[in-house]
C-alpha cells in the first residue's frame, strides 16, 4: 500500500476503502491483514461509524463485493477482530506508557469490544503480547484460529518496500523471534510467561491494583 492509496483511503467511505483495496491489493492470499480498523460505533450505540472503522461497517452490511474481488474467485469476506492485550507489568516494552489508570481503561474498553463483537457474530481472538515475546507456541494457536491463516512463522522476516512500506505503518523490523531474543528474560519485568500474570506491580493504589489484576484475569478467560 503506497502513500498515494493511504491518502485516498483517508478521504473515502467505507465501499470506496474496500473498492480502492481490492484494486491495489494482491488477492491471491487468503488473508488481509489491516491494523486499526476497529468496530463502527453502530455496534456500540446506533451512531455512524467513524473513522477506518466505516470499512468494517461495509463488510458487515453484506454489500456487493468489488468486481476485482469476484472476479479473482472470492465470493465473501468473513471480519475477524484480533485483538493484543498488554500485562501492565509489560508497559517498559513500550516507548509509549500508559498510567495505570489508563491501563485500566483500555482493559474495559477491550473487554467491552470483546462483547459487543461475539453478540454480533464477529469472531474475535485474543493475544496476550507475552505470548508473542516468550510464549511462540502459545501465540501460535490463537493465531491458528484465524480462518484461513494457516501455519504463523515467528521467524519471517518482512521485507521493506514488499511487506514494510511507509503506506501500510507496520513497523517490524527483523523477525518475531529476534525481537524476543533481544528482550530480557520475563522475571526482569515481574512477569510470569506461563500464568500470563504480573508476578508483582509498582502500582501503590491497592484498589487500583485490584481492579487492574481483576480485569487481566477477565480478559484472559475471554475465548
Amino acid at each position: 500500500m503506497e502513500d498515494g492509496l493511504q491518502l485516498r483511503l483517508s478521504k473515502a467511505d467505507g465501499a470506496q476503502k474496500v473498492h480502492t483495496i481490492a484494486k491495489n491489493m494482491h488477492l491471491h492470499h487468503d488473508v488481509l491483514l489491516m491494523q486499526k480498523v476497529g468496530l463502527p460505533q453502530s455496534l456500540f450505540n446506533g451512531s455512524d461509524a467513524e473513522g477506518r472503522s466505516d470499512i468494517m461497517q461495509y463488510l458487515l452490511s453484506e454489500r456487493p463485493l468489488p468486481e476485482s474481488m469476484t472476479s479473482s474467485g472470492i465470493e465473501s469476506i468473513k471480519p475477524v477482530v484480533v485483538l493484543m492485550w498488554r500485562p501492565f507489568c509489560l508497559r517498559k516494552l513500550s516507548k509509549h506508557w500508559l498510567s495505570p489508570e489508563q491501563h485500566l481503561e483500555n482493559l474495559h474498553r477491550a473487554i467491552n469490544l470483546h462483547r459487543e463483537a461475539r453478540s454480533h457474530n464477529i469472531k474475535v481472538v485474543l493475544v496476550s503480547y507475552g505470548d508473542l515475546i516468550w510464549n511462540h507456541s502459545r501465540a501460535q494457536e490463537k493465531l491458528s484460529q484465524i480462518p484461513c491463516l494457516g501455519n504463523t512463522d515467528m521467524g519471517f522476516t518482512p521485507s521493506e518496500g514488499v511487506d514494510v512500506f511507509p503506506g501500510n505503518h507496520i513497523k517490524a523490523k527483523g523477525s518475531l523471534i529476534q525481537f524476543s531474543a533481544s528482550i530480557s528474560q520475563p522475571e526482569t519485568f515481574s512477569y510470569d510467561a506461563n500464568t500470563q500474570t504480573c508476578t508483582g506491580s509498582d502500582v501503590k493504589d491497592s484498589q487500583l491494583r485490584t481492579e487492574i489484576m481483576n480485569a487481566e484475569e477477565r480478559l484472559k478467560s475471554l475465548e
